[in-house]
């Protein structure tokens, strides 16, 4: 299989347990690399698609003059979820879900669920130990879906710190 990345260089790639592959190049969107057992009409076995966010965070964006955050860092859980780390310290969960079942190829629908900022993180923690975070940056995540059927987020900031997010 061979994909075209039209010059985009991607850093972070990661996927789910069902054959769902997520990949991150510093943009504001989320790619995924799609494969099917047979070329269809308009396109090859294996290609990139770029999820664009809601429409509601385009316009934020078109209005405000701030930029668009760039993902940094993506990692998914087994099943159902991404969580991701943008370059405006802000931890994003994605809900991951076949686009089509019933069809051969590994198609996704990915929507952002959650945000939090990582200043967020630190008022919520001073508030419960009168500490801050040592560190507003985010280095790794690690999530992962419990027995119960719950996220868990697992998050490591630059200075060591562990969070942990139960979802």
């Amino acid at each position: 299989y061979v994909a075209r990345t039209e010059g985009a260089i991607f850093h972070c790639i990661s996927h789910t347990a069902d054959g769902h592959i997520l990949l991150s190049c510093g943009a504001p969107q989320v790619y995924e690399l799609v494969y099917s057992r047979s070329p269809g009409m308009f396109h090859s076995k294996c290609r990139l698609i770029r999820h664009v966010m809601p429409l509601w965070s385009r316009v934020r964006d078109f209005v405000s003059s701030a930029s668009s955050p760039r993902i940094r860092v993506i990692a998914c859980a087994p099943r159902d979820y991404a969580v991701a780390i943008d370059d405006q310290h802000h931890l994003r969960l994605f809900g991951i879900r076949d686009q089509a079942v019933h069809r051969t190829e590994s198609v996704a629908v990915v929507e952002e669920l959650a945000v939090i900022s990582v200043a967020g993180v630190s008022d919520q923690l001073f508030a419960l130990t009168k500490q801050h975070l040592v560190s507003r940056t985010m280095s790794h995540v690690f999530p992962t879906v419990g027995l119960d059927g719950h996220l868990r987020v697992r998050a490591v900031t630059g200075a060591g710190e562990r969070l942990l997010f139960v979802c």
